[in-house]
């Protein structure tokens, strides 16, 4: 005697399970929370420049010899530029500037400058986060504008 299903079929098979939809991505519920959107990692960084603004037409001020060291107190930052090779015009026709970039937060900066026979202090450990009302006679002053000291950053005649 012979067992199976008449006419030599295969037994039925079992009924397939009820297929499941694949896992959310959507977050959990908040529960009535306050959410806070997710945004792609991103990392902000600024460059603050320093520019040191010279009462000379660009082709004079580069004739002069001087060159001007910022230097951070902990040494990390040590930038050097000279008239000859690195001033611009300035936002007026009768005024040159340079400009130190590369500046890092939460130091103090110290400006050199070497006339070619003498080197002096512009102005010394000035916090970065002062640089900018930093006056011309190398004090930190109550405005932005610079104060009506002397004009230190000036190079004297040659």
């Amino acid at each position: 005697m012979t067992t199976g299903t008449p006419g030599g079929a295969p037994p039925p098979s079992t009924p397939a399970p009820a297929s499941t939809p694949p896992p959310s991505s959507a977050p959990p519920s908040s529960g009535g929370a306050a959410e806070i959107p997710a945004a792609p990692h991103a990392v902000l960084t600024t460059d603050i420049p320093l520019t040191v603004e010279f009462p000379f037409a660009l082709d004079a001020a580069q004739q002069f010899p001087h060159t001007f060291t910022l230097t951070s107190d902990d040494g990390s930052v040590t930038l050097t530029m000279s008239l000859a090779n690195d001033a611009v015009a300035g936002d007026s026709a009768d005024t040159s500037v340079i400009v130190f970039t590369g500046l890092a937060e939460h130091h103090t900066y110290t400006l050199q400058c070497n006339n070619g026979s003498t080197t002096y202090n512009l102005f010394e450990s000035v916090a970065y986060e002062d640089l900018q009302s930093l006056g011309l006679d190398g004090q930190v002053s109550g405005g932005g504008a610079p104060s009506s000291g002397n004009q230190a950053a000036a190079p004297p005649s040659q």
